[in-house]
């Protein structure tokens, strides 16, 4: 056993030296020159960009690295999209382009065609997210898990990064891979033996470890890994099924060129183990070859790499950021002027509604002051957000550790203004509540325990006494729990850093078809005129920077909005009690 861990170390070893030197990722220099192109044309063509990307394994690869650190695990490409920032997608895929800028030696009979390469691994992309569309809906298909269809976007990028390993040989040592080619042509033996011989590894477990440097889903490092294995032996199978049989019915029908000579199973065998009838291989095999010629073409496969045009791209390109790098910063200089305009604002409002609590009754105010938060919130939110965004592209873009601090803290601080518009927004126009029959002890009991952590550091204890069995309320949850918090959050700092209690009680009215849920601290409690404004919008009896006086306020209104009631009763030293009165969900 220390043996065979000790060739597995070796061969990781070896693996992790060759992918060091060989730097960044690079594709064929045809699709480089048509990225630098479009870019230089128009930075923001996002849809002709995203179809190059897709039908480019090598771009595709660097993408779905660039979205492995996001919380939202990403497993295709229009997943990645809709995830990462565009400026993130634009540098994973310049960075691969201009790494790809170089002359590609004239193709010589008897070695390895990149470009056919490519082609074939776009072949099986294709056959392998058709077949996956086939499947979908049939009584047993084959699937990542039993009780799940095959995800024909899944399966198609699962075809289109099979061959990883080899793309990535073809473009660091392909005269070596030649030899191993040749190998496997004259010598009549298995591809992955002759690679061995001169690499001392082959493209399946070189595939394998570069997936997980590049910190690809496990599932596509399985199928790189595994696609020469026979899938009916694996435990656990993913898309190998699918791609292994796609890759058979492309060598079949030589679409493109593979460097394996070995055909161990015919391809309609393969699709019968699958699940698919000869219909459906009869409909591949006629429709995938033209879809494939189109896929090419948008590729510029075929078109000569010409690395003088891709040079003269860059430059257009380089000179096309730079100028804009100049407006933004002209124009970040006047959102500045704006930004200081719409924290007075922010400030005046804020006084506003504290002048006019007293003056207005209870009804009168609440109108009022929607009106006013409502358009003050979309106001302040445009410019925010504008300031917010270009600050963060010009951070990036910053070299100087000063300036790229200052842009920071600028984007921070209009990131944070338009949060508390946004809050305001939600506090007096709260959104459309989706109740339903709602069991409201898990929350509470889950946000008690939350709080008590919080309050034991300041010797304090929280009590929840709930009984047996609550009937559901009819509400919308997520609303509940965030009115919930806020109230809690307000009776955690109403003991003011002095130990206290805080008790959660609950009591059920069914002739009146109400739950009533009471919160009551032994705080510092609150004299009339403060408890007369609790709900106002920006009023807080908090130390100044200790509290928007908006959580209250928000509580409320998305109690009342689900047709509930929120009120309480506060005394100076004895504490503040707070009911929300919810309707119960009705039986049947």
């Amino acid at each position: 056993m220390a043996s065979d861990q000790d060739d597995i170390a070796s061969l990781d070893s070896r693996l992790d030296s060759f992918l060091d030197a060989l730097g960044p990722l690079s594709t064929i220099s045809a699709v480089a020159r048509l990225v630098l192109e479009l870019l230089a044309e128009d930075l923001n063509s996002t849809e002709k960009l995203k179809t190059i990307v897709r039908y480019d394994p090598i771009l595709t690869a660097a993408v779905l690295s660039a979205a492995a650190t996001h919380p939202e695990k990403s497993l295709t490409l229009d997943q990645a999209w809709q995830i990462l920032p565009s400026v993130q997608i634009l540098s994973a895929v310049l960075r691969t382009a201009v790494a790809s800028i170089d002359v590609q030696p004239h193709h010589q009979a008897g070695s390895l065609n990149r470009a056919e390469l490519w082609r074939h691994s776009l072949a099986v992309a294709l056959i392998s997210r058709a077949a996956a569309q086939r499947l979908t809906g049939e009584s047993e298909p084959l699937a990542p898990k039993p009780d799940q269809p095959p995800k024909p976007e899944r399966a198609y990028t699962a075809g289109l990064l099979h061959d990883l390993g080899k793309l990535v040989l073809s473009m660091a040592v392909p005269k070596s891979l030649s030899r191993a080619w040749q190998l496997a042509r004259t010598g009549g033996q298995d591809l992955l033996d002759a690679e061995r011989r001169v690499f001392d590894f082959d493209h399946t477990t070189l595939g394998r470890r570069l997936a997980r440097n590049l910190h690809l889903p496990a599932s596509l490092a399985k199928t790189i890994w595994l696609h020469h294995h026979p899938w009916q032996t694996l435990p656990e199978q993913s898309y190998l099924p699918l791609v292994i049989f796609a890759d058979t019915l492309a060598r079949q029908l030589a679409l493109g060129e593979s460097g394996n000579l070995d055909l161990s199973c015919d391809a309609a065998e393969l699709a019968d183990q699958i699940g698919l009838d000869s219909e459906c291989l009869t409909d591949l095999s006629r429709s995938i070859p033209q879809e494939l010629d189109d896929a090419v073409r948008a590729l510029a496969l075929d078109e000569p790499a010409e690395p003088q045009r891709s040079i003269q791209a860059l430059a257009r390109l380089l000179s096309r950021i730079t100028k804009l790098h100049a407006q933004l910063k002209d124009e970040l200089a006047q959102q500045l002027t704006q930004l200081a305009d719409a924290e007075k604002l922010s400030q005046r409002f804020a006084e506003i509604a504290r002048q006019a609590a007293p003056k207005l009754d209870r009804k009168t105010l609440d109108t009022e002051l929607a009106q006013v938060a409502a358009g003050a919130a979309h106001e302040l939110n445009n410019p925010l957000a504008v300031i917010a965004g270009r600050s963060q592209i010009l951070a990036k873009q910053e070299t100087d550790p000063r300036k790229k601090k200052t842009l920071e803290l600028i984007g921070s601080q209009a990131r944070q203004a338009s949060d508390i518009a946004a809050e305001l927004l939600t506090a007096v126009q709260p959104p459309v509540p989706s109740p339903k029959p709602t069991q409201l002890e898990p929350i509470i009991r889950r946000l008690c325990a939350a709080l008590a952590g919080k309050a034991q550091a300041g010797d304090s204890q929280v009590n929840c006494d709930l009984p047996s069995h609550l009937p559901p309320a009819f509400i919308d949850p997520e609303m509940f729990e965030q009115s919930l918090l806020e109230v809690l959050k307000n009776a955690l700092a109403a003991l003011a850093d002095r130990p206290g209690t805080i008790c959660v009680r609950c009591r059920v009215d069914e002739l009146q078809e109400k739950l009533t849920l009471e919160v009551a601290d032994s705080g510092i409690g609150m004299d009339p005129a403060v408890a007369r404004n609790a709900f106002v919008p920006f009023f807080s009896f908090a130390p100044a920077g200790r509290g928007r006086g908006l959580g209250l306020t928000r509580a409320k209104a998305f109690i009342e909005a689900n047709q509930g009631r929120l009120w309480l009763r506060s005394h100076p030293g004895q504490g503040t009690t707070v009911w929300m009165a919810l309707p119960l969900a009705k039986n049947g």
